[in-house]
């Protein structure tokens, strides 16, 4: 039996409810404690430490000063502190508030997060093949990310042995060590393919600050719903997209309005399409409508048209042409010049970051303090020192097909850019991670492998390891 510091001191004066223990800091003012109160109904534990008032209560929360009982905090568990805190899960992470009463059940039991996946899951492939049936752009990014994630969600970690249902008097009482060992601890339990982060809850999921918030996926972001999803702003609602934009209504059409201001809609670079079965309407109900065209304006209706094109007007029809109007001008030639909007020259520019480093291990020293040079096709286009985090910021213009880097210790890095990775989409992430395949000389007592993402995937494991055995 062990013994701790200061274990003959007289008990902790009390009512005889509370039990525990408290340190002292050594020539300060600051204690550890550990109470246990095993009050008829309000039974609590409290883990306390006064650096920065940071506790674990469980139990019945009230509150403790000294040796006294205070009011009613709660109840539950309450893990809180002045200073800063963190979770920090390695191989995944489950916040719930689904009930499991009695601790009853798995650790990461996620079940009902899972249905909802899944039903998330249909939802979005149902609504991505009508929106393409009907020549909108389909969501295959978002269908795969979530087929992913319901996969990842679904693991089972342990021995291959059943736990027991229930133990026996003995095992209880603390004897027959030898077979609660071998026979308790065992089974399988739920656990996550990749250390994932799931919140999932029966009731409504609330994020609330007075200042910004900010989400950002670096692949796929999705968002699905069963019945509305609302966006409401205060200012402005603005979106920049790199490349499209696709807007699809099944049943119900689609609306937009402006109550003040003008409404714009330009496609700089090609052409609009206005299609409807049923009719079109053009109405301006206190001003003008213009119709203008470089080239020609052509209306047509079954066989009959009206050509506006090269200085000539051609009005041709099959049937009849019916002139009416209680004067009639027939002059000479005139014309009207008008101007037509300027298009922006200018390309989009995308940041893109490279990581220079030492090692693609976690935690290895970037090449910190190092001049560098970045090239795009060849030419000149940025000098720096680069920081301890070893990371470069490239301002990419779409054009640029080729960059390189080059450090003045010798090394070079050149990078292509390529819209897709264009070996195994299995392989990108490691590549890009600096993870390259090692192609070693030919040996004639080893055989390569075929498979590039073992090697990266070993590399991976020895440069960052679980633990530090």
């Amino acid at each position: 039996m062990g013994q701790v510091y200061g274990g003959h001191k007289p008990a902790w004066h009390s009512s005889g409810l509370m039990s525990g223990y408290k340190s002292q800091e050594i020539q300060g003012s600051g204690y550890n404690q550990w109470v246990m109160d095993d009050s008829t109904g309000q039974v609590r534990t409290q883990i306390h430490s006064s650096h920065g008032h940071s506790q674990l209560n469980l139990g019945y929360l009230i509150d403790q000063q000294g040796n006294s009982r205070g009011a009613l905090r709660g109840a539950g568990f309450e893990l809180r502190t002045d200073a800063y805190g963190a979770l920090r899960a390695q191989q995944g992470l489950y916040l719930s508030t689904w009930p499991r009463n009695k601790a009853q059940g798995g650790q990461i039991d996620t079940q009902e997060a899972q249905q909802h996946l899944s039903n998330a899951q249909a939802r979005v492939k149902a609504l991505s093949e009508i929106a393409e049936q009907h020549n909108a752009l389909p969501m295959p990014g978002g269908i795969e990310s979530l087929d992913q994630l319901n996969a990842d969600t679904q693991a089972n970690y342990g021995s291959g042995g059943e736990s027991p249902v229930s133990s026996s008097p003995q095992q209880r009482n603390g004897g027959d060590t030898k077979a609660a060992i071998m026979s308790g601890g065992s089974g399988q339990t739920s656990g996550y393919k990749k250390p994932l982060l799931v919140a999932s809850s029966p009731a409504d999921i609330a994020t609330v600050t007075p200042q910004n918030t900010h989400i950002h996926s670096g692949k796929q972001l999705t968002l699905s719903t069963g019945e509305d999803t609302n966006l409401a702003s205060g200012k402005s609602l603005l979106v920049s997209v790199a490349q499209s934009i696709s807007l699809f209504a099944q049943t119900a059409g689609a609306k937009l309005f402006a109550a003040k201001g003008k409404v714009e809609i330009q496609a700089q670079n090609d052409s609009i399409e206005l299609t409807a079965k049923e009719s079109v309407r053009i109405t301006s109900t206190a001003r003008t409508i213009e119709i203008a065209a470089q080239e020609e304006i052509l209306l047509t209706s079954g066989a009959e048209y009206i050509r506006i094109k090269g200085g000539n007007i051609e009005i041709h029809a099959p049937g009849t042409i019916d002139v009416k109007g209680v004067k009639k001008t027939f002059d000479g030639p005139a014309q009207l010049n008008r101007d037509n909007p300027a298009w922006p020259t200018d390309s989009i520019k995308q940041k893109l970051t490279a990581y220079a480093g030492l090692s693609s291990a976690a935690g290895y020293q970037a090449w910190a303090g190092q001049p560098y040079t970045i090239f795009a096709d060849g030419a000149e286009i940025k000098k720096g020192v680069m920081d301890a985090s070893g990371q470069i910021g490239i301002d990419h213009h779409v054009t640029t097909s080729q960059y390189r880097i080059d450090l003045s210790n010798g090394v070079s890095y050149d990078l292509p850019v390529a819209a897709d990775y264009k070996g195994d989409p299995k392989n990108a992430e490691l590549a890009n991670r600096g993870l390259h395949r090692h192609e070693s000389a030919s040996h004639p007592d080893v055989k390569p492998s075929d498979n590039r993402s073992l090697f990266r995937n070993r590399y991976d494991q020895l440069s960052n390891p679980e633990s530090d055995a």
